[in-house]
């Protein structure tokens, strides 16, 4: 299944985190995924693409209330 970040506020998982250019980046654990292991060995995207697309994502659904 294709890896696709979505625009969606969810609970992160504090045990599950990377440190990646010098920024903390948490990751949902639960029922629906691993978005960690998800984001590491994904053959679509490089992380550093992932990043820039997670802060776009991040810049347009921090406006929004939970």
């Amino acid at each position: 299944m294709p890896l696709r970040i979505q625009k969606s506020k969810v609970e992160a998982d504090p045990k599950s985190f990377l440190i990646q250019d010098g920024k903390l980046l948490l990751f949902y654990n639960g029922v629906w995924a691993d978005t960690k292991k998800k984001w590491q060995n994904s053959k679509e995207k490089d992380p550093a693409s992932f990043l820039k697309e997670a802060e776009a994502n991040w810049l347009e659904i921090s406006k929004t209330t939970p």
